[in-house]
């Protein structure tokens, strides 16, 4: 494919360029400090920018705010899946220190004008508008041949297609819950505009929402391209996204759209090509690499020790969510726990349930493993085990906030695939969920039939990828409750919002500054969801 021809089809960010003038962030071409600028013409540093990509999504300050007023839950995607878990009924978090998080925990402050939306929009926006930038300046590159430039910008877009078609499949549906907004106008199943590098300045600015239909065959489009140009990444790191998944994405795509044979299909494909087991007892419970390793998924975020968000000490993945250090806001008590009715529902003989602090009195109470006796001694239940801090240090932060968080594991297409088969026939569903528990989570697992299969699904699906911020799209998918408010519950007063369906907070607002800037969007947003739902009492 010729340079030209390959040009046709990148995809420019699905947010006018205009969109973010006054946030300081958007000429701020590179995401680490790694790359300097003698590197920036030679071909060794065209290796520095693809991974340069690749730790993008290890970014931090996206807002591009001075450093005094840096938001401390702003360190790249591990924020997203965060804010995700957050919204639904599986992750609790106590009062202490966890204000930085509270809108979305209890549906305050989310609608166009706010920043916890904008920050949203504002993350995806800089992700993809790096790699636009990266590969712009390789064309302009003049040591590279045309055919070497065609490798580089293939290597590149190969990257950025996955990247933004992540972004397309986790955000783009998000936007389709409500019938009629507050201007009267339908906006049922609508995403979010679409713009291509063919896309005028004026056409941007004019450039309304598209449907559901449109935005799937758009991004089965750009997963077609990824497929075609993935061999020409040849590095084996599982920072890079390969094959499977390329096949993880449209196993996701499929099952969005409700095409379910082909979900099916490509969840298979997803799990055939990875070539891997789901992880083990030990691999899920080991106090020094458990869920801190690249190993054993399809794709994850590596963070190192030069990484902007590690050398802030607190704003990154395990100043959150790494319970057992002694520094960051879980180090003073802003943990987060699973929803103690979840946890319930998982049997006491599924080693899963050992990834959480069991409350008093349950013979699970010992049978944890843990970094250390006296910090485990003073969690409180249902406290998260589950990820644990670089090399098992729980005090020094430039060890501790290295190491890795999952983006795809085998496990959601063993998942996935029983879904769509029990959509298409509930006892082949049935059959492979039973299979994939027994062999793997629980040997004595029995499914009762008190819960729909699909249902049975959806929970063990939750209970495996707590945390990793991905029950969010099948509670909204599914038109699932979220229910936090329920005798001993373990969610913070204000958080306790029970919903009869999926909560109207999972419709993200689009932000005002892209109706300042985007005419076609005006009288087609979201409604604002804040405080729309009564707190249980």
């Amino acid at each position: 494919m010729e340079m030209k021809k390959i040009f046709k089809y990148i995809s420019a960010a699905a947010l006018s360029s205009v969109l973010l003038t006054n946030t300081g962030c958007i000429e701020e071409v590179f995401p680490t400090d790694a790359i300097i600028e003698s590197q920036l013409d030679s071909k060794k540093g065209l290796e520095a920018r693809l991974w340069g990509i690749v730790s993008c999504v290890n970014n931090f300050n996206t807002m591009g705010l001075p450093h005094e007023e840096v938001l401390h839950i702003d360190f790249g995607y591990g924020s997203m899946m965060h804010i995700r878990d957050l919204m639904t009924a599986d992750l609790a978090i106590p009062n202490a220190y966890s204000g930085h998080w509270a809108a979305y925990h209890t549906n305050t402050y989310m609608g166009k004008s706010y920043m916890m939306p904008q920050y949203i929009w504002n993350y995806y926006w800089k992700l993809i508008h790096t790699t636009n930038l990266m590969v712009r300046d390789v064309v302009k590159n003049q040591e590279l041949t045309e055919t070497e430039k065609v490798i580089w910008v293939r290597r590149m877009l190969s990257v950025h297609w996955l990247i933004w078609t992540w972004h397309r499949c986790m955000n783009s549906c998000q936007i389709e819950i409500y019938k009629v907004n507050e201007d009267g106008k339908n906006i049922t199943n609508l995403t979010v505009p679409i713009v291509t590098d063919k896309t005028t300045k004026e056409e941007a600015a004019n450039n309304p929402r598209a449907t559901r239909e449109q935005m799937a065959e758009f991004i089965l489009g750009d997963l077609d391209l990824a497929e075609e140009n993935i061999p020409y990444l040849t590095v084996p790191e599982k920072v890079i996204p390969h094959l499977d998944v390329v096949y993880g994405l449209k196993a996701r795509l499929y099952l969005w759209i409700e095409n379910y044979a082909k979900a099916k299909e490509y969840a298979r494909k997803a799990i055939d090509e990875a070539r891997q087991s789901p992880m083990n007892e030990d691999q899920w419970l080991d106090p020094t690499t458990g869920f801190n390793t690249l190993d054993y998924w399809m794709l994850g975020v590596g963070i190192v020790k030069e990484n902007d968000v590690v050398q802030s000490g607190i704003v990154n993945w395990a100043g959150w969510m790494c319970s057992e250090t002694r520094f960051g806001y879980a180090g003073v008590g802003a943990v987060s726990m699973i929803d103690a009715s979840l946890y319930d529902a998982i049997s006491n003989t599924d080693f899963r349930k050992l990834a959480f602090k069991a409350p008093e009195g349950s013979p699970l109470l010992a049978k944890s493993r843990y970094i250390d006796a006296n910090v485990y001694a003073g969690l409180a239940p249902y406290t998260n085990l589950k990820f644990r801090p670089g090399g098992g240090n729980i005090s020094d932060y430039q060890e501790a906030c290295t190491g890795a968080y999952p983006m795809m594991r085998v496990e959601e297409m063993y998942f996935i695939e029983a879904e769509a088969a029990a959509h298409l026939n509930a006892k082949d569903g049935e059959k492979l969920l039973t299979d994939f528990m027994k062999n793997y989570r629980d040997k004595k697992y029995i499914y009762t039939g008190k819960r729909d299969i699909i249902e049975e699904i959806i929970l063990q699906k939750r209970i495996e990828t707590w945390g990793e911020g991905l029950s969010f799209y099948d509670i909204k998918r599914l038109d699932m409750s979220v229910i936090r408010g329920y005798a001993n519950t373990n969610f913070m007063p204000t958080a306790r919002l029970n919903t009869n369906g999926r909560p109207v907070w999972m419709n993200i607002s689009i932000v005002q500054t892209e109706e300042n800037n985007n005419q076609g969007v005006l009288g087609f947003n979201n409604p604002d969801p804040s405080d729309k739902i009564q707190i249980w009492r």
